[in-house]
């Protein structure tokens, strides 16, 4: 077994090559396979929660079944994707246990054509933001801090409930430009019906200066 002072996969290499060498033949095989095994797994936890997207998986909906996703468009050689490269992977760190779930993902814009080209992508890294497969620009600063920020308030509650009249009064005077969703309230339906649920997508779509409220009325 021999072990040196160079960085861990090399110590690992050389660990694994001294144990094989000194088993029975028939277990060689075995051992070996056991062990592509568990780096495999290691490799993949070392890459964390940024998931690689083709163009297949916007076109196949993968991507529209992704509740939320911050999709980073990037080219190998860009320096500025470089940059951002920790910054967009300790943000999804952070967010790795958040609810409800956002995926974290990178396209490689010189090979994925299809996609960059729908999006518009003429820049990198271009950051879209996906709501069920829907996109629209990412607005905020290009810092964990700041995508960490930004994404909790697309996903949080996305508007204040108006129920009195003296609330919807106060939400005016607060913000000088403000959006206020009238619905009709359903008796026996908690949720509002689906006309809320209508409110709230459209909501999650729109920019993060503008303020929303709801203010539900019984038929």
């Amino acid at each position: 077994m021999l072990v040196d002072g160079g960085s861990w996969p090399h110590c690992t290499a050389r660990i694994i090559i001294g144990l094989v060498t000194t088993m029975p033949r028939a277990l060689q095989g075995l051992f070996t396979l056991c062990v592509a095994s568990i780096l495999a797994v290691g490799a993949a936890a070392t890459e964390g929660a940024v998931v690689a997207l083709t163009d297949d998986d916007f076109d196949s909906g993968r991507v529209a079944s992704m509740e939320f996703a911050l999709v980073e468009y990037f080219a190998p050689w860009c320096g500025h994707c470089k940059k951002l490269e920790p910054e967009f992977h300790a943000a999804a760190e952070q967010l790795k246990a958040y609810q409800p779930h956002v995926v974290f993902a990178a396209v490689d814009a010189t090979t994925q054509k299809i996609e960059s080209s729908r999006q518009g992508v003429r820049g990198f890294p271009t950051l879209k933001w996906y709501v069920r497969g829907v996109a629209t620009d990412y607005t905020g600063e290009r810092n964990s801090r700041s995508i960490v920020k930004w994404i909790k308030k697309k996903t949080g509650l996305p508007a204040e409930h108006l129920n009195t009249q003296s609330e919807l009064e106060s939400f005016v005077r607060k913000h000088s430009i403000g959006v206020v969703a009238y619905l009709k309230k359903t008796p026996g339906r908690g949720g509002g019906g689906d006309d809320v649920v209508v409110a709230w997508r459209v909501v999650l779509l729109l920019p993060n200066s503008l303020r929303f409220g709801v203010q539900q009325r019984h038929r």
